[in-house]
């Protein structure tokens, strides 16, 4: 039997909230899902005014779990490397899993996402973003990944707009706050390679101005300081995501993030209440939202559990159990000062391996090296 990422979604099928995303874009979402390598974690990006329907599928690989490898050989058996982007995308797994490079020094996690309209035969083309390590001390240098991140793009960017992108991520490394950092880079490869995505974290309702203004960017403060400055006093964390290359766009995005523990819920419930009165989110999605974080167990649903992942649990023993854990990542305010606001949930679902001690409090995405443990196995 052929394993696929369309394994793990057919078991959270029944949980799926119409709500959420319509039958006929969740259709088109497991087909793309039946074609990728069986990693079980990901998520879905949903929009949440009333009138947005699109839905985009996002699949984790993570460095720690032999998963680069298991991409690879993906790759490599379906035959996608004829497509640029996953040639790209095999070129970075392969310097990913070498000790000496700056991928592994630096990248913790790489995010494939799928825009479910944009195809090439067979080979759903994703956008890839590298989730980057904290540093460990001080001040730090992205120079060398930035340069080897360009690599990937190479040779089907002009070099000329390689280096216009490497002056631009310089600049926001360079500018960023001691307390800051580039969280992430995102490579848009269905797209023109024009500009780079980037996540900068740890910027506070001060410095966020002065960091806009030193990296040129060319929206009226003043407006977007009405939506931002608010946001510090509901949110445990904000992080802006931004476009930049031979000029910085003025669209920006906000992943907000609330206090984790047990007032999560509610945490949500509120924020998600302040979208609904704003017109950003439908009162049928933030209810749909607020359901969604939960734990699945074999019993739980009336689909096949994975049978690779049946075959682990025995060989694990009694003591593990296999898991599907679904919560909310974090809800994005997109900026644009030509458009109202726009909301985004970011919903996270993955496979587990739980202690019976831990099922309770495993309900959201574990962290590195808790006791709960995310399938290594696919």
């Amino acid at each position: 039997m052929k394993h696929s990422f369309n394994h793990l979604l057919g078991v959270i099928d029944c949980f799926m909230p119409k709500e959420l995303v319509m039958p006929e874009m969740w259709a088109n979402i497991r087909q793309t899902a039946s074609r990728l390598v069986p990693i079980y974690h990901g998520g879905l990006e949903c929009r949440l005014s009333p009138d947005r329907r699109q839905v985009d599928l996002h699949q984790c690989i993570r460095h720690d779990q032999g998963e680069p490898e298991l991409l690879i050989a993906h790759i490599q058996q379906s035959g996608w490397k004829q497509h640029a982007a996953w040639k790209q995308i095999e070129q970075i797994c392969r310097q990913w899993r070498r000790p000496s490079s700056s991928f592994h020094r630096w990248v913790a996690e790489m995010w494939l996402e799928f825009d479910i309209h944009h195809h090439i035969g067979d080979a759903p083309i994703p956008s890839i973003f590298l989730q980057l390590r904290p540093p460990e001390s001080g001040r730090f240098s992205l120079d060398d990944l930035i340069v080897d991140v360009l690599a990937a793009l190479d040779p089907v960017t002009p070099r000329s707009a390689l280096q216009t992108l490497q002056t631009a991520l310089k600049r926001c490394s360079d500018h960023c706050p001691t307390e800051a950092r580039i969280s992430h880079i995102g490579l848009m490869l269905a797209r023109k390679q024009d500009m780079v995505r980037i996540n900068i974290k740890g910027l506070s309702a001060q410095q966020w101005p002065h960091f806009f203004h030193d990296i040129g960017w060319p929206g009226s403060q003043n407006r977007f300081a009405e939506l931002v400055d608010p946001l510090y006093d509901r949110l445990e964390q904000l992080v802006f995501c931004m476009d930049v290359g031979r000029r910085t766009a003025p669209g920006v995005g906000l992943e907000c993030l609330v206090e984790s523990g047990s007032n999560r819920r509610d945490a949500w419930a509120d924020f998600l209440e302040e979208l609904t009165d704003s017109g950003m989110c439908s009162p049928e999605k933030s209810n749909a939202i607020i359901d969604w974080e939960k734990i699945i167990k074999p019993p739980d649903t009336p689909q096949l559990w994975p049978e690779n992942l049946i075959v682990e649990a025995l060989l694990r023993g009694p003591d593990r159990f296999s898991l599907i854990s679904q919560a909310i990542n974090h809800i994005k305010i997109v900026y644009d000062p030509l458009r109202p606001p726009e909301a985004k949930a970011y919903l996270w679902f993955g496979h587990i391996w739980a202690k019976k001690e831990d099922i309770e409090s495993s309900l959201f995405k574990p962290e590195t090296g808790s006791a709960v443990e995310e399938t290594d196995e696919s």
